[in-house]
């Protein structure tokens, strides 16, 4: 059995960016970019995978042929339970970039997405006055397929 262990230092870092990633989530009105698929797969069967750009608090879907254009230089991939990488390439539908993705293996898979290729654009005199900005967009989820995970957390002194 794998423990993962964790000092109490650890522990004040993850408080301290989820208070802040909790709070920033309140306050922000902006688009996102996300994954969609289901949790829980099997070995040699096909799931859907989807890429989304709106907003996720209100399910808010930007169309493929709009706001998404901005957004849509993105690269996905998965990462199998012994570590390999598996690239995805994606087909625009009306909300969404879609694609299967076929388990070989038993394990946790996790799916990356990972978007540098918005251009530097000047907020300084929007609503929010942020300043110059270049937005990175990163998401990830995990499929479970045909095992149970059990994560045991052990906190060192």
């Amino acid at each position: 059995m794998n423990y993962t262990i964790i000092t109490k230092t650890q522990i004040n870092y993850i408080t301290a960016f989820l208070g802040c990633l909790f709070l920033g989530i309140l306050s922000a009105r902006a688009d996102s970019l996300w994954i969609e698929t289901e949790a829980k797969g099997k070995t040699g069967k096909s799931q859907l995978i989807k890429v989304i750009f709106g907003s996720y608090n209100q399910y808010r879907l930007q169309k493929v042929k709009g706001e998404f254009e901005e957004v849509k230089e993105f690269t996905c991939w998965v990462v199998s339970p012994t570590g390999k990488t598996i690239p995805l390439s994606f087909t625009p539908s009306e909300t969404s970039y879609d694609t299967y993705f076929t388990p070989q293996e038993k394990g946790i898979y996790t799916v990356l997405l990972e978007n540098k290729q918005r251009k530097v654009e000047d907020w300084r005199k929007s609503s929010t006055k942020i300043g110059i900005t270049k937005q990175h967009y990163y998401a990830r989820t995990s499929i479970q397929v045909e095992t149970s995970s059990i994560v045991t957390l052990t906190i060192a002194e």
